[in-house]
């Protein structure tokens, strides 16, 4: 049994409709932006936090960065080192050709030309003592020449020891050679450095 009676018209009972629809997804719409701010407002503390977090880790990280870039300079300086001592050992080791050649010329020149040399050779002898691979092996010089007589090959051979660059000089060889009717004495000599 009814107990009351609608008597008002349709238009009213759909805006009354309407009223209470909008009214409900108003308050889920609205329950939906507060979640949705509350959401925002977390990962914005969040974020603040792990951004003050990431800037402590770039000031604690900064000397470890210079640090980095140091040595990354430093092992270019070493490396240039070890390369300039590399070639300064090697150059130490290996005599240039010419001061040899300048050492032999003025010796040659003491002896007021009665000694003429007439072939140069440098060759190297490697050690053969396994223990030894870090020393360089000798450098042989061979000279081979004429002389007037056996005293210009004594004072050919004092004076490229007096020279103190060779630690052996030795005399291999002497024979007798006629060059032109003129009798001169030929003469090998050994020098190791």
């Amino acid at each position: 049994m009814k107990t009351h009676l609608n008597l008002l018209p349709y238009d009213h009972l759909r805006g009354g409709l309407v009223r209470r629809r909008a009214c409900q997804w108003s308050i889920v719409t609205g329950g939906t932006l507060v979640l949705v701010l509350a959401m925002g407002w977390s990962q914005r503390a969040s974020y603040t936090t792990m951004s003050d977090q990431l800037k402590s880790l770039e000031v604690a990280y900064e000397p470890i960065q210079q640090l980095k870039t140091e040595s990354v300079v430093l092992r270019k300086k070493l490396a240039e080192s070890r390369q300039r001592e590399a070639i300064t050992l090697r150059l130490a080791v290996h005599q240039p050709v010419l001061t040899v050649l300048g050492i032999v010329s003025a010796a040659a020149k003491q002896c007021d030309g009665h000694v003429a040399v007439n072939t140069l050779a440098i060759t190297r002898q490697e050690t053969a003592n396994r223990h030894a691979q870090n020393r360089p092996g000798k450098n042989i010089v061979t000279l081979d020449g004429i002389a007037d007589d056996d005293a210009a090959i004594a004072r050919f051979a004092d004076a490229l020891r007096t020279g103190r660059v060779f630690k052996q000089v030795s005399l291999r060889k002497t024979g007798n050679h006629e060059i032109s009717a003129v009798k001169v004495r030929s003469y090998s000599i050994e020098c190791s450095y």
